[in-house]
């Protein structure tokens, strides 16, 4: 679950030195990434304050924003609101106009701006 990325202990600005690290990101290229995102939270504050949306949203971001490759996302863009997931879908399209791959796991969802799709049952392509 995206709560497992963050240490509700520490302060915001840790848990996310942390998780841009692993994203293979330098505290640069995060904080020109998250500056508009990061707007109205709390940086110093615990990570324990954000609600699980915001972190779903923060998590998607990050990922969507790094120098990844491919990128597997299972089943978090179900859990953004209808505004957040029109913020991710832009994302998204950017993310793959840089060349890169997306395998997005949903159950029972479809998305407009996915441009293809295997549908599975019982194990096996449909």
């Amino acid at each position: 679950t995206p709560h497992a990325y963050f240490f509700d202990e520490l302060p915001l600005r840790e848990s996310l030195r942390f998780i841009t690290a692993c994203f293979g990101m330098s505290p640069t290229e995060a904080t020109e990434s998250l500056h508009h995102f990061l707007g109205n939270l709390r940086l110093d504050e615990k990570a324990a304050f954000l609600t699980p949306g915001q972190r779903t949203q923060l998590l998607v971001h990050l990922a969507l924003s790094s120098r990844a490759k491919l990128i597997l996302l299972d089943e978090v863009v179900s859990r953004l609101d209808s505004m957040s997931l029109e913020v991710a879908a832009k994302r998204v399209q950017n993310y793959l106009a840089r060349g890169s791959a997306l395998i997005l796991v949903e159950h029972g969802q479809s998305y407009p701006w996915i441009n293809r799709e295997i549908h599975l049952s019982d194990g096996l392509v449909a």
